[in-house]
C-alpha cells in the first residue's frame, strides 16, 4: 500500500522543492546574517525572491530583520541552521569522490 499526502499545502517539505531554496539556505549557512539584496544576487536576482523568503520564513527556517526599508538581513533560525546543516551534508556526499 501506498502512503498517499493529505493536505500538501501544511508539508513543510515542499518548500525546499521550489527553485533556489536550498541554495537559499546553503549560502545563508556560510552567510548568516547578510542582506536580502546581497542573497538575491548570489542567485541572479530570483524571481519571486519576496514570496519565496516569506515561504521559508512560514516554515520556520529563515527570520528577517528589517532596520529600514533599504537594509534588510536574513538569519537562519535554529531550525534553519540544522536543515542548512542536513543539506551541505547530503551536498558533501553528493561532491564527494565518486
Amino acid at each position: 500500500m501506498v502512503a498517499v499526502r493529505q493536505d500538501k499545502s501544511h508539508d513543510s517539505m515542499l518548500v525546499l522543492e521550489e527553485r533556489n531554496m536550498i541554495t537559499f539556505l546553503l549560502y545563508l549557512l556560510d552567510h548568516d546574517g547578510c542582506r536580502k539584496t546581497d542573497l538575491y544576487r548570489y542567485v541572479n536576482g530570483c524571481p519571486r525572491g519576496s514570496e519565496k523568503m516569506a515561504k521559508l520564513e512560514a516554515c520556520g527556517l529563515i527570520e528577517l530583520e528589517v532596520i529600514h526599508q533599504k537594509a534588510v538581513f536574513v538569519h537562519l533560525t535554529e531550525k534553519g541552521r540544522d536543515v542548512a546543516e542536513r543539506l551541505a551534508g547530503i551536498r558533501d556526499v553528493l561532491n564527494g569522490p565518486s
